[in-house]
């Protein structure tokens, strides 16, 4: 064994062992005697009671009035609990490592995320916040995240950050609820992970909202667009995502809009879809990657005489067999939940700032867990636990690397879902570089 493989066994071995997995009854009304003759009879206006929405907001608002004065007072340090998968990550260094197959880079999410988070942390210092921190390894096993829960560890914490996995967050976020403490979920972009809930917090933007930004920049930078969204017949996931699309354009369609909107479910019906004299926007409502590597060389073909542009998810980058010049040449487009300038001087302090530290580059799940322990601790500084107070606020922009707008999410009845960060930039593919376009 090299010496680096054994200085990563003994710094994974220090990290883990730095690891804690670990109303009164009310009186009976008096009886009023009913009078004998009753002679007057007039309409009577009946007046409805406050809706349960009211109510529960009523009720929410009372609460955290409450809270301000007692549990979400501000206090000289504050105590974060990091609850991420340490165990994934070491289960997959050794095996690489017992197949020879470590590289300069691994994408370890845990570790990295919480290297990116102790960086912040010296960042924190400097500023004189205060903050304990906690870490706890919690992998794919929802029992072992109610274990936690039970145990009463995370009972004192103002803020939780993670668990990564869906299974995890379920139960977490429904505890952040019930304990009125704001958990901030780091990778996940699902909405459905819990309801009604004014203490989850998502980092990741969730696909609804990707397409609705997509959709606004499309309808406000065009006056004259030909749209098409095509998906494959009997893929159920992809109908929805085309269907969504179009109604998230439609919904923010301008009166001068005078372009047109079509649903194609094969090659040939995009083929016969495009049209001449105008710019074809073609956006890929799947993540087939045959399927993918098929139309984009059909729609290459036809770009030679037409004006198209290909908009589509960031997945697409990852897949292998489509040719980086297929989606240069059709101006691939996408919107990116997460985006950090690379040019950016803030972005080059914190680079050269992790290496020096770290002895290796960092990568997007580091930014990440800097970019989350910054913005909570100085929430935490600014405004105590109740951190949403700060989500309009001023943010430390020079240090932050991507973009952080948090807003409220609210329901048909007017109630609170979550809060999450609606920060989506829309990337182009330009000269082989991507470039902003709108965020």
């Amino acid at each position: 064994m090299s010496g680096n493989k054994f200085i990563i066994i003994i710094w994974i071995s220090i990290l883990f062992s730095a690891c804690n997995i670990f109303q009164q009854a009310r009186k009976p009304a008096p009886v009023v005697e009913e009078e004998k003759k009753v002679e007057v009879q007039k309409e009577i206006t009946i007046v409805p009671d406050t809706t349960q929405a009211m109510k529960d907001s009523i009720a929410i608002a009372k609460k955290l009035e409450d809270l301000e004065k007692t549990k979400w007072a501000k206090k000289d340090s504050y105590k974060i609990a990091f609850i991420l998968p340490f165990s994934i990550d070491a289960e997959e260094l050794y095996y690489l490592m017992d197949n020879e197959n470590v590289t300069t880079y691994q994408p370890l999410a845990a570790i990295t995320f919480y290297e990116g988070a102790l960086q912040a942390l010296d960042t924190l210092r400097k500023m004189h916040v205060n903050l304990e921190v906690f870490t706890f390894d919690i992998a794919k096993d929802s029992s072992k995240m109610q274990q936690l829960i039970n145990s009463g560890s995370l009972d004192a914490m103002d803020v939780l950050i993670g668990p990564l996995f869906n299974e995890c967050l379920i139960p977490a976020a429904q505890f952040a609820k019930e304990k009125e403490i704001f958990l901030i979920s780091p990778l996940s972009p699902s909405s459905s992970i819990t309801e009604k809930n004014p203490f989850y917090v998502l980092m990741n933007p969730t696909l609804s909202t990707q397409l609705q930004k997509t959709a606004s920049y499309l309808q406000n930078k065009r006056i004259v667009t030909n749209t098409i969204i095509i998906y494959q017949e009997g893929m159920a996931l992809e109908q929805k995502l085309a269907e969504d699309f179009k109604s998230a354009l439609k919904g923010n369609m301008k009166k001068s809009y005078s372009g047109s909107i079509t649903l194609a479910t094969t090659i040939s019906e995009l083929q016969d879809s495009i049209k001449s004299g105008m710019e074809n926007f073609i956006f890929i409502a799947s993540l087939d990657e045959l399927f993918i590597s098929k139309l984009l060389r059909s729609i290459s073909l036809a770009s030679r005489n037409e004006n198209i542009s290909v908009i589509g998810l960031s997945g697409i980058l990852n897949f292998e067999t489509i040719s980086l010049d297929y989606l240069e040449s059709l101006h691939f487009q996408y919107p990116e939940s997460y985006y950090i300038d690379p040019l950016a001087p803030r972005t080059l302090r914190f680079k050269n700032d992790f290496i020096a530290k770290y002895n290796a580059a960092p990568d997007d799940y580091a930014a990440r867990g800097f970019d989350i322990t910054l913005y909570t601790g100085f929430l935490l500084n600014a405004h105590g636990p109740d951190i949403r107070k700060g989500f309009n606020s001023a943010k430390p922009t020079q240090y932050l690397l991507g973009p952080l707008h948090f807003a409220e999410v609210k329901n048909a009845a007017d109630s609170i879902e979550y809060f999450e960060n609606n920060g989506v930039t829309l990337l182009r593919l330009s000269n082989y570089r991507f470039e902003k376009i709108a965020d």
